[in-house]
């Protein structure tokens, strides 16, 4: 008795290779599908590794962070304090009065750092070793949040990587070039709002325009 031929078999050879050819395309299209499933259900998820192995050593505490923001409250002219220990960096961030100087504001920001560096040394917690990673600090200062708008802000930054020996001091409240700073203010206030002499001018060319071309329509 003869063998009973499979469908496949029965096929055409332009629809066998047409038949492998969607085979060869659906695998990885399969394999991607599974991929991005698999990377949809695990989103929000915390990932877990040991990208610092090795490193962060000693580590700071919530012991810690609860005894610099106990200090830093205390301090002269601090309304509330914020410290955040985000991967590898300190993140403090103070509120202080609104009525604080400039040159008091850029004073607590060094206290603010001082009473960091006694609960957690410099060299132990702030200093690269090595190979040994260390944890970075960044202490953002200023007066209100309110006033980011107005000329009454200020708003100092003191960081420091576990790579520099010292902090850096930024006031971001104020440009580095000012008149680079007015420059580009005045441009965009005058984009945002011309200027009535602008407007009567655009209007007296926008008359010119159809008066010419009134004039060079052939008379009927």
């Amino acid at each position: 008795a003869s063998k009973k031929k499979s469908w496949f078999s029965k096929l055409d050879k332009p629809s066998k290779v047409i038949f492998v050819c969607l085979i060869i395309i659906a695998i990885p299209c399969l394999i991607l599908g599974f991929i991005l499933i698999d990377a949809a259900m695990q989103t929000g998820e915390v990932i877990s590794g040991d990208r610092f192995k090795n490193d962060l050593d000693p580590a700071i505490t919530e012991v810690n962070i609860k005894d610099v923001t106990e200090d830093i409250n205390a301090l002269k002219d601090v309304e509330s304090v914020e410290v955040v220990l985000k991967v590898a960096t300190l993140r403090i961030s103070v509120d202080t009065v609104d009525s604080i100087s400039e040159k008091d504001l850029l004073t607590l920001s060094n206290s603010v750092y001082d009473e960091i560096i006694k609960v957690l040394p410099k060299e132990d917690y702030f200093t690269q070793n090595g190979q040994k990673k260390m944890y970075d600090i960044e202490i953002n200062v200023y007066n209100s949040l309110d006033k980011k708008d107005s000329d009454d802000y200020i708003y100092a930054i003191k960081s420091k990587s576990s790579t520099m020996a010292e902090p850096i001091d930024r006031l971001v409240s104020k440009p580095m070039d000012p008149e680079l700073a007015k420059q580009l203010l005045d441009e965009q206030a005058e984009k945002d709002n011309p200027t009535v002499e602008k407007e009567e001018e655009l209007s007296v060319g926008s008359g010119e325009e159809e008066q010419s071309v009134e004039e060079e329509k052939p008379a009927e």
